[in-house]
């Protein structure tokens, strides 16, 4: 082989690379920049990132492993305490409309309640309630139709009354059977 000559001044810089690359590898503040540049150009060499990444590869799938559990176990969590919720709504509200019910409310009403609180986004039974019994108030009673609708104070409606049941009795009879009969009709209505 044959000897390569340089001169001292070649030598001088050859040695202050050398001496300026061996600070740039060791240095903590540029060796992975350093490594990095020299992993671009020579991609065979071995860095400490190679190195570190191939050590730690086993405990990173431990922890991705582990993560996915967690996040399987948190929405779990999350869906068994939403079903519980709607399932203490649910309880709460039959209760409630079971009360309802109980002081009268028709299957017919608790339907109408239902939707109003659906129309209206009403979460509570009980003002839906009131709310359907303002807007539908129950039928005025109707007069009876046998009693007469006035005091009749100078009428007399009474003694005229008992006087038909002794002038004809067949006839005051019919007439009261008329009368409740009318009555009952009106009051089904």
């Amino acid at each position: 082989m044959a000897d390569v000559v340089i001169t001292d001044a070649q030598l001088e810089q050859l040695n202050r690379s050398a001496a300026l690359l061996q600070q740039l590898a060791q240095s903590p503040k540029t060796k992975r920049e350093f490594e990095r540049i020299v992993k671009v150009h020579a991609p065979e060499v071995e860095t400490t990132d190679d190195i570190v990444q191939a050590a730690a590869a086993p405990y990173i799938e431990k922890l991705e492993a582990t993560q996915a559990r967690l996040d399987e176990y948190i929405a779990a969590q999350t869906e068994r305490a939403e079903r519980e919720a709607a399932n203490r709504a649910d309880s709460e509200l039959a209760t409630r409309f079971s009360t309802m019910r109980a002081n009268g409310l028709t299957d017919k009403g608790e339907d109408a309640v239902r939707q109003l609180m659906v129309d209206r986004n009403i979460a509570d039974p009980d003002a839906a309630l009131a709310l359907f019994e303002k807007q539908n108030p129950p039928a005025p009673q109707g007069v009876s139709s046998w009693e007469p609708d006035s005091w009749n104070l100078s009428t007399r409606a009474v003694d005229r009354d008992i006087e038909g049941l002794f002038a004809n009795p067949d006839a005051w009879g019919d007439q009261e059977v008329a009368n409740t009969l009318a009555d009952l009709r009106r009051n089904a209505a």
